[in-house]
Parts: structure tokens; sequence; C-alpha cells
């Protein structure tokens, strides 16, 4: 990865690449976040590829600009996701947190994620 943030579509790893690891966080990332972010990617061996998957529940150019930034900061490729592409994507996915009591039940969206 370049540290470019890309669409999802468009995600390829490096063709040495044999293993992907994937880390999870949303938007914006705070600068703790950051640091562990980057001290990750410099872990990764030769074979190995971080990936970004940030979770951005208020879409817009701000936020495209924030993934970007962090993108280049970690030296990582970063995937910003909203929770309606998440669902889309994998519909039975969906259809499980649709029908799980506790995650309709959970009035904080933040910890809502956490079902995920």
């Amino acid at each position: 990865a370049d540290g470019a943030s890309i669409s999802p579509e468009r995600l390829q790893p490096r063709p040495a690449v044999r293993e992907l690891v994937f880390i999870g966080t949303h938007l914006p990332v705070d600068d703790i976040d950051r640091r562990i972010l980057s001290w990750r990617a410099a872990q990764m061996p030769l074979h190995a590829e971080l990936w970004l998957l940030l979770l951005n529940e208020s879409p817009g150019p701000e936020e495209e600009r924030q993934a970007a930034t962090i993108s280049h900061a970690v030296g990582a490729a970063s995937c910003v996701w909203t929770p309606d592409q998440v669902f889309w994507r994998l519909p039975l996915l969906h259809k499980s947190m649709s029908e799980l009591r506790a995650y309709i039940e959970e009035e904080d969206e933040h910890l809502r994620r956490y079902y995920w």
C-alpha cells in the first residue's frame, strides 16, 4: 500500500503480499490511535500489508480528507465505510444485526458498533 485512501473496489495488495491485516476504527482518528496504527504498520513483514477500515458515520469531504491524511501518516491503504455500505455489501450481516435484540435495543450509537 502506498498510503492512499481508495474505494473498496480498487483495493489491491502489492504483488508480493500473502497476508492482509485489517484494522478497523472510526473517523476521526485521534493522535494516540494514529501512533498505534503507525507502529503496527511498521511491524508488517514484506509479505504482509496493513489496511485500515475506517467507519464513517458522517460522509463528506472533510471525512475523506481525514482518511487520506491518516493513510499517508500511517503508510497504509484505507477504505472508508458507512454502516449502510457495510450492510449493502454484507446482507447477511444486516439480517443478523437486525434480528439481534441487544443491537436493536442499544440506544447509544457508539455502543451499537461494538456488536459488529
